[in-house]
């Protein structure tokens, strides 16, 4: 059975009262039989065995009053608006609660010190571009950040707890995540999810060891490669096509070549016809080159654009009369629709030239004899707006968004008999975007394209 400490404390006392009367007693016992004067000593005994509890029960009161007052407040609470105190004039009292309230001090620094650096870390975590995923021991998922729940087309609030299958869908990241637990080894992995658009995030695992050195948590660090990847897959679709467009002409001049040396020189009309063949794979190698070389320094930044007050119109109309004696020779028929009163915006005029030949050549080549080409220009908005349209066989639906690629073409057997490099669309595209402008395209099959490009007023 436990007692409070009052309690303690009177029992203490009231033990040594009864010690004192006792003592008392037997020193009267001892004054009697000598045959001494024990009255007045006896009256004395009584009264002290009388008063004594009292005065005990005083002396424990004050004594246990600042303890029960420190106890009732360290009740309300440890922070500073409820400070210990100790009863004035009591030193080992006060010594104590002035220690007591140092420590909490002491705590409540280091409690907001560590409540700011969670704030800080959880900060870091939410605002990470790379998502973050931490799994312990069963599998389960313990912290995701917006960053990851975005990667993985999920809600982070509601797949808190579940398994990590459940939530990126992928059996072999899982057993990856279990290797990873037992082995305590860092390992990577290209996840693919399931969702409607492709995706490819990278997936570095990083075993987290707790207090004891087991590996208790795993923790994930995705990283979003998709664009890495397309890049990677267009960079090799480059140098292929390349090395393609290059070697179909060469073939052409190393094969006439040869059947002239061969002798084939003797006959005059067969070597004029084929030096021609010759002479027009070499300009078609040439263009080539040109527009590599040219497209390489638009993406490069190494060709400076000459800003100046550009009148619109008066490119358009230059351009098409230079375009004019081509659409004649394919037999197509050009026309403007130009808005009279464009403003003025600042522009490369030779650049936006380039611009205007590259669409109507390209239009050019997919019009069938006969047909039509317009260029047309006004404002929108905040933009004027520049497009080239025609009447031809039109581009498939599923071409579209790839049709600004380099070499990117909708049928390659068939572009490739109109002597086209490949590279006209991808030049516009960088050009337009240089000016801070957009280009689009519509179009249906077999009724014809419009490519757009947009250009700021100012």
């Amino acid at each position: 059975m436990r007692y409070s400490l009052k309690v303690k404390i009177v029992a203490a006392y009231t033990g040594l009262t009864l010690l004192a009367v006792l003592t008392a007693g037997f020193l009267l016992l001892q004054l009697n039989v000598a045959g001494g004067r024990w009255y007045p000593l006896a009256g004395i005994v009584i009264g002290v065995s009388l008063i004594a509890p009292f005065i005990i029960i005083d002396i424990a009161r004050r004594l246990l009053q600042p303890l029960t007052q420190m106890t009732v407040e360290l009740e309300k609470g440890t922070d500073s608006k409820h400070l210990v105190r100790a009863a004035s004039g009591e030193a080992e009292l006060e010594r104590l609660a002035a220690a007591f309230n140092r420590t909490v001090a002491q705590l409540e620094g280091k409690i907001a010190g560590l409540e700011e650096e969670e704030q800080r870390h959880t900060a870091i975590v939410r605002n990470m571009r790379s998502g973050i995923i931490l799994v312990n021991r069963t599998g389960r998922i313990v912290l995701l950040n917006p960053a990851a729940a975005q990667m993985l087309a999920v809600e982070a609030d509601n797949v808190i707890g579940a398994h990590n299958l459940e939530v990126a869908r992928d059996y072999n990241l899982s057993q990856k995540i279990q290797t990873a637990l037992a082995t305590g080894e860092t390992q990577t992995y290209d996840l693919h999810p399931v969702l409607p658009q492709e995706k490819v995030i990278e997936v570095s695992l990083v075993p987290l060891a707790d207090g004891s050195g087991e590996t208790a948590t795993v923790l994930l660090v995705l990283r979003d490669t998709t664009e890495s990847h397309h890049l990677a897959k267009m960079r090799a679709e480059f140098v292929s096509n390349v090395s393609h467009e290059m070697r179909t002409p060469l073939t052409s001049i190393k094969g006439f070549t040869e059947t002239l040396l061969d002798g084939s020189l003797d006959d005059q009309a067969t070597a004029r016809r084929f030096i021609g063949v010759i002479d027009s794979e070499a300009e078609r190698l040439s263009r080539l080159i040109d527009d590599l070389l040219d497209l390489s320094k638009i993406e490069s930044g190494r060709i400076r654009l000459d800003f100046r007050k550009t009148n619109l119109r008066k490119v358009i109309t230059e351009t098409a009369e230079k375009l004019q004696p081509q659409m004649e020779k394919c037999g197509l028929q050009l026309e403007l629709a130009v808005s009279l009163d464009l403003p003025l915006i600042m522009a490369d005029a030779d650049r936006l030239a380039q611009v205007l030949i590259n669409l109507a050549d390209n239009s050019s080549k997919f019009t069938p004899h006969g047909g039509k080409i317009t260029i047309s220009a006004g404002e929108r908005d905040d933009m004027v707006c520049v497009s080239v349209a025609d009447n031809g066989i039109g581009i498939p639906e599923s071409d579209l968004p790839r049709i600004f690629e380099r070499f990117y073409r909708v049928d390659k057997a068939r572009t490739r008999t109109t002597g086209g490099t490949g590279l006209g669309l991808a030049i516009v595209k960088h050009i337009v975007e240089a000016h801070g402008g957009c280009v689009s395209v519509a179009s249906a099959v077999g009724r014809g394209s419009t490519f757009t490009f947009c250009l700021p007023k100012e």
